[in-house]
């Protein structure tokens, strides 16, 4: 900085000595241009003779190099830097408090507004349940979403199927139904088999079945039939599920003979043990295409657009307490048919009704079901086109003797306990079956007095008959008579 001043005051010197040295030959008018430096104040006026001009050249060069020196001798540019930016950070510093304080009362007049907005008009939440299906469908189909399905923790107290508690609860909160179902060769094939939980097949008459199926979880089948009469002993069976409703047509009743056996009196049981049967007009009707292809006894339907309708005119609208079998999940498949394996099982009931009315089922392991077949067919429910398969097969025997009264019908003990053979996942146990009352459950145990687990699915109970002697009704396991 020093050099570049000691520079400039030279130029002015030399400049100053070369101004006094030069004459001037002709006399005008001479504007005198001072320097054009910020310090420079005021200029020297022009002068009209050349010595007058001559020193006022002089004088402003004096006056320039007198402003060059106080220039170097003021302030340092160091002190003049620091004060210059220790302005402008102050003012910076004041622009971001400025800023700030200006955030916070923007912020705060516009929540009071929101406040006060959202005080006079009430937000109103959007309800779905009362929006138009369709609009729901299109935002679920917008946004990908789905229900979760229910947790299925629950079971069905009949054949122990997994629900949920809902649906749990809807069962519970009515009657178990059961209908009695024609097996006449020409009633063949029945409405709705494939639909129930429990099954029982037991002899009527002459040596004709007849079943009962049992409806708790679905109470929606739309055709369940042939329809056909009661007996007294199944009444014992089911009465042991609490109380459910009975849909029949007709029951055995006392006839004329005096040597007819008290028991057979169905229609007195009905009354002494409070049974609720269901044999109104609006509970059933005619299948003109059965009236056709079968005849006018096997063409009796119904179905439970009808049988709930006759519930609730008939306030039969109970809750239910089921007791309840013990369950299991099916054995993996690889264990299936490990021990007393049992691939095929066949029913002869009595030689009285001859082959058509034996029934067989052939195990699938894959499905791990049995294959229902009966007079030599397949087993196929006439409303889903679907082959009977149940999960498990139990071939109860109880004593019988002869009603005595003229039409060939049997008494059959239900109470007490008797030889048992329950088939599930592809194995044989043998055991016992046990009923203590008429309106206790049938329990069943193995030979080590273990009550059996039963598979998650449907059940078919075969009711077999014999004497204290001998048994009447044959079961054949792979081929081989059991008894």
């Amino acid at each position: 900085m020093k050099v570049k001043v000691n520079l400039k005051k030279k130029r002015v010197k030399e400049k100053f000595e070369k101004d006094m040295s030069e004459s001037v030959s002709t006399q005008e008018d001479i504007a005198s241009v001072p320097y054009t430096s910020s310090r420079v104040v005021e200029d020297v006026e022009p002068v009209q003779d050349v010595k007058a001009a001559q020193m006022a050249r002089a004088e402003n060069a004096r006056r320039n190099l007198e402003a060059q020196e106080n220039m170097s001798k003021g302030m340092p540019k160091s002190k003049f830097n620091l004060k210059s930016k220790l302005q402008f950070q102050l003012t910076k510093k004041h622009k971001y408090i400025l800023l700030s304080i200006g955030a916070v009362v923007l912020i705060t007049v516009g929540t009071f507004l929101t406040l006060e907005v959202l005080n006079r008009k009430k937000f109103v939440p959007f309800d779905l349940t009362q929006a138009d299906p369709g609009f729901i469908g299109k935002v679920q189909a917008q946004t990908n979403l789905s229900t979760p399905p229910e947790v299925r923790d629950k079971e069905n107290p009949v054949n122990g199927v997994m629900v949920t508690s809902k649906e749990l609860k809807a069962m519970q909160a009515r009657k178990l139904v059961v209908v009695s179902l024609n097996n006449h060769s020409d009633a063949r094939p029945q409405f709705g088999l494939s639909k129930a939980d429990l099954v029982l097949e037991v002899l009527a008459e002459g040596g004709i079945t007849r079943y009962n199926a049992f409806y708790y979880q679905d109470q929606t089948v739309k055709k369940v039939g042939p329809i056909r009469s009661a007996r007294s002993y199944m009444l014992e069976f089911f009465l042991g599920f609490d109380d459910p409703v009975f849909v029949h047509e007709g029951q055995a009743s006392y006839p004329p003979q005096e040597r007819a056996v008290p028991e057979i009196n169905t229609l007195r049981h009905f009354y002494e043990w409070g049974v609720e049967s269901m044999q109104t007009a609006g509970s059933r009707y005619r299948d003109p295409e059965r009236i056709r292809s079968a005849g006018y006894v096997h063409s009796l339907m119904t179905g439970f657009d009808l049988i709930n309708k006759e519930v609730d005119r008939l306030g039969w609208k109970k809750p239910s307490n089921i007791t309840p079998l013990k369950f299991k999940f099916d054995a993996p498949e690889e264990e299936r048919q490990v021990v007393n394996s049992a691939s095929k099982i066949e029913i002869k009931f009595s030689s009285i009704g001859g082959s058509a009315y034996y029934a067989k089922f052939d195990y699938d392991k894959v499905t791990n079901t049995y294959l229902r077949s009966i007079g030599g067919e397949a087993d196929v429910d006439a409303l889903s086109g679907d082959r009977i398969a149940p999960k498990n097969v139990i071939v109860e025997y109880h004593d019988y003797r002869d009603a005595m009264d003229g039409h060939s019908r049997i008494i059959i003990d239900m109470i007490g306990e008797g030889e048992v053979f329950v088939f599930r996942d592809g194995q044989m146990i043998k055991g016992k079956w046990k009923k203590a009352s008429r309106t206790e459950r049938t329990k069943y145990y193995d030979e080590t007095g273990a009550e059996i687990e039963f598979n998650r699915g449907q059940i078919w109970v075969v009711n077999a008959i014999r004497t204290s002697s001998h048994k009447v009704t044959d079961m054949f396991v792979n081929d081989k008579l059991t008894n």
